[in-house]
């Protein structure tokens, strides 16, 4: 495979997509060590212009290189890490938000401490802004543990399931009680 041309890798790059990161992180090795600056200084750019929908793509790539590259790719990109997570990683739903966080768990042994508490900061303080939004997508009251249609209406209390004699039946709570046994 010829080595990658930053203007393949730009024009690559405007219309990222899943199947492209692979071949993208392939070709960026390919190009090493005489084109890591250009390339990380690619892939930030197309991280400021991307359009809002297209900007997970190209943040995937950026987790495929700090993974599967590593050294000095990550030398070159960590410095921009913050500013762009600051700037450009969007989490306008909980749903997307939720991805970005996955995604930047992972990069915990790739990079400094100092960068990657710095960005756990940042995305702390954007899932905080994102929850303010989006209040009924909060997780924080707990399912409960029996559907409503077991329940009785009148009572609150667990209606015995149809073929169980009521003298049997001890309720939910003995099915879970006899798990800590």
């Amino acid at each position: 495979m010829p080595e990658i041309t930053l203007r393949e890798l730009e024009e690559g790059l405007n219309d990222v997509s899943w199947a492209s990161i692979s071949h993208f992180t392939l070709r960026a090795r390919e190009g090493y060590p005489r084109h890591v600056k250009e390339t990380v200084a690619t892939v930030v750019a197309r991280i400021k212009t991307a359009p809002p929908e297209q900007k997970l793509p190209v943040w995937y790539l950026v987790d495929s290189i700090l993974k599967r590259l590593g050294g000095e790719f990550v030398v070159h990109l960590e410095p921009h890490l913050c500013a762009l997570a600051q700037l450009h990683m969007p989490c306008e739903s909980p749903s997307l938000g939720a991805k970005f966080s996955e995604m930047i768990a992972t990069w915990e042994p790739a990079l400094a401490v100092e960068t990657f508490q710095s960005l756990r900061e940042i995305f702390e303080q954007k899932l905080s802004l994102t929850a303010k939004q989006f209040p009924d997508a909060s997780l924080s009251e707990p399912e409960p543990l029996l559907p409503s249609s077991a329940l009785n209406s009148f009572t609150d209390h667990p209606v015995v399931p149809a073929g169980v004699a009521p003298s049997l039946w001890r309720g939910p709570s003995a099915v879970v009680d006899s798990f800590d046994s």
